[in-house]
This record gives structure tokens, sequence and C-alpha cells, in this order.
């Protein structure tokens, strides 16, 4: 199975008439509810027969762990807690980089809100610190991709579970900090940024205690090379470009203190806004999704 017949079977989660879309989810949720048609749509899939789980124990080489990795990341995208129930126990670089897709949902869903908010006369996309605030968290999305689907030394593991779930808790913390008030709301279509951050903090807790307020040296040096392989390797466009790297690169060093401005802060932004149009995720592989 393929991460596409997967979102085909899906569908758009955004659609309220959806019986596997976000409304549904959210529904099943608040009356502390299994989701089962989620859970009948995944085992109709037989996904961990596939060959795909557990992703850092039997994929061998890069293209197959991003095959692997968007697949989880199409159910993660839409429900963490249902994808735990279809990943391999204790694969913790597995449910980790597979929570990219849940931070591409928060992300997703803090970029309409700051779209179509008005505030001050404009919407509060056009204000300079959110469009900075939404520019970190591509950034952290990209470095998290990259580090995920990086070849990991089995002796440093324990290092890169630490980057993952430092960068993915901090980010969704961030995207929380744009909705305001807006992120407690439990109807419409920012509803589901509640569970998802919910969802993503539990699986980066369960990685493990996030010890020290800075990276690791050993996670640092692995975070800088799975960059560079990225930007060295990618024919893509966007990421062959050197101002994302020098961006990640300064995210990585001057950690949550850094913040993109001016041109730089625009070109990201412009590349999110792109993306979103053409309905194409906001990750290495800029896949398109249903919605």
């Amino acid at each position: 199975m393929t991460p596409d017949e997967l979102e085909d079977q899906l569908g758009d989660p955004r659609d309220p008439g959806n019986p596997l879309g976000f409304a549904a989810i959210v529904a099943a949720d608040e009356r502390a509810l299994d989701f089962v048609a989620g859970q009948r749509a995944l085992a109709g899939f037989d996904l961990l027969t596939d060959g795909l789980v557990p992703v850092s124990g039997v994929i061998d080489g890069v293209a197959g762990r991003v095959e692997a990795l968007e697949l989880l990341r199409t159910v993660y995208r839409r429900d963490p807690r249902l994808g735990t129930r279809i990943t391999a126990p204790g694969d913790q670089l597995a449910r980790l980089g597979a929570a990219v897709g849940a931070l591409d949902t928060g992300l997703r869903t803090t970029l309409r809100h700051a779209g179509t908010r008005r505030l001050y006369g404009r919407t509060v996309l056009d204000l300079p610190y959110i469009r900075a605030s939404l520019a970190t968290v591509f950034v952290d999305l990209l470095i998290c991709d990259a580090v995920a689907t990086c070849p990991v030394p089995p002796p440093l593991v324990a290092e890169v579970v630490q980057v993952l779930a430092r960068r993915l808790t901090l980010a969704m913390r961030e995207l929380s900090v744009i909705l305001g008030a807006r992120f407690y709301v439990r109807e419409g279509e920012h509803a589901i940024f509640g569970k998802l951050l919910r969802d993503v903090e539990v699986i980066c807790r369960s990685a493990g205690p996030i010890t020290g307020s800075s990276q690791p040296a050993a996670g640092t040096a692995i975070t800088v090379a799975a960059c560079l392989s990225v930007w060295r390797a990618s024919q893509d466009p966007f990421l062959s470009e050197p101002t994302w790297l020098h961006a990640a690169l300064a995210r990585i060093e001057a950690g949550p203190r850094w913040r993109p401005t001016g041109p730089v802060a625009g070109w990201l932004v412009g590349e999110l806004l792109t993306r979103h149009a053409e309905l194409r995720s906001f990750g290495l592989t800029r896949r398109c999704l249903p919605g």
C-alpha cells in the first residue's frame, strides 16, 4: 500500500461529512471513546503486515524509511493516538518521525487561522511576529523530517529521540500561542488542534524525559548532518536553495531564541502559502494531500 492509496481511502480530513475526518475524530475524543471507524479502516489495509513497521528496525535505506514514515504520517496527521495502534511498540523513532504528520496538520490549521482572522485592520498573517513564528515552525518541521529520515547508528538513537521530542514539543506549543483563544475551541476547523497537541506531547513524553535546556552535542551533530544531506541531495527548487539550510542551521545553533526576519521570513512563509494552496505537505516530500 502506498501513502497516496491510504490518503484516498481516508479522504479529506476537513470534510465535515467524512466519517474518517477531523469532525468525527474530535467527536469521539470529546466522548473519551476510541475512534472505531478509523480502527476499522486501518484494519482493512492490515498495515502491520505490509512490512513497513517498525521503521527503524525493518526498513533499509533512506527511500524505504521515507515511504514508511509517509504511510504512518497519513494516519498521524489525522489522529496520532490511532497511529500508535499501528506503530510497533517501543519504536520511538517511528512514532516521533510519524508525529511530523501531526505537526503538519497543526501548522496547516494555524496558517488557515492566521490568514482569515483580522486584527488591527489586517489579517493576523500580516503581522511580522506571526509570520516569523510560522516560518520558525516550518523550519522546525523540515529539521525534524530530515532527522527522522536519516540513517541513525544504534548508539545514537537516544540522542535522536531527544532531538525529535524536544523540537516537536516546542513547535506545537509555538502554534498554540498563535492560535490564542481559538486553541481552546472544541468545534469547527480549529477543534482538531487541541487533540493533536495533547497527543504529540504524550508521544514525546513517552520517548523519555527531555533532559537539560539545550540539545546534546551528539544530537546537534546528527541534526546538522541530516539537514546538509537533504540540501546536497535534493533536486527540489526549494530544498536545493541554501536559504532554508542557513535558516535551519541558525535555528539549530541558536535554539528557541532564533527567529527569521525580513526577506528570509517572507520567503519561508511564501513557500508555506504555496504548498497550502497546492494542497501539498510541508515536509521534505511535498506530497499531494486531499485537504
